[in-house]
């Protein structure tokens, strides 16, 4: 039987971005929340 292993990491920040490894992508979390609208703080 073969395990998978998955790693978590936290990202803050729309300017980051993250690599997926296993179809060789790049994602940019402003692309991911582009149409997204946050609550202002108060």
């Amino acid at each position: 039987m073969k395990f998978e292993r998955y790693l978590l990491q936290e990202y803050y920040g729309l300017d980051r971005s993250f690599r997926i490894d296993s179809v060789d992508c790049v994602l940019n979390l402003t692309d991911i929340y582009d149409r997204i609208e946050f609550a202002a703080e108060d």
